[in-house]
């Protein structure tokens, strides 16, 4: 069994590949290389930091449980040579993301909930394109026994 946070990537993948739209006809897991323009407009979803604290303890046994708090990132990629546009599809894709999650904020049990906590955009003009990025960070709270982060516990 693959660990719980590939299990959330893959989760949120599902979710927006289900979305019918042509705007995610791309999305990736933890894609970390050049982007060309004939693969946007694309998502990316990754996982950062994952906070660690230890949990209820089970008396007389050694093991416990640990309460992760994942960072889930969408970095939501547009480009075009109007701005406008630009900014557009990404505030659409925006949305279409988070009708998703909000479909299933305990992704299939993976997860207690997945909360929004904040939303970046960042736009580059200094080609002939203008590139559009906006990040979207989540937070996944789970908890798992300790020495098996391969199961998440309800």
């Amino acid at each position: 069994m693959a660990h719980n946070r590939t299990e959330i990537r893959l989760a949120v993948k599902a979710l927006l590949d289900a979305v019918v739209s042509p705007t995610w006809a791309n999305v990736y897991v933890e894609r970390r290389h050049r982007i060309d323009t004939t693969l946007r407009p694309l998502v990316i979803i990754s996982t950062g930091n994952d906070d660690l604290e230890p949990g209820n303890r089970a008396m007389g046994y050694p093991l416990y449980d640990v309460e992760h708090s994942q960072a889930l990132t969408l970095e939501l990629h547009a480009d075009g040579t109007d701005g406008d546009v630009v900014a557009d599809t990404i505030d659409a894709m925006e949305l279409e993301a988070e009708a998703a999650l909000a479909s299933d904020l305990f992704l299939g049990g993976l997860v207690e909930m997945v909360t929004p906590v904040s939303s970046e955009l960042e736009m580059d003009s200094e080609t002939d394109r203008i590139i559009g990025v906006r990040s979207i960070q989540y937070l996944a709270s789970w908890r798992s026994a300790f020495g098996a982060p391969d199961t998440p516990e309800a």
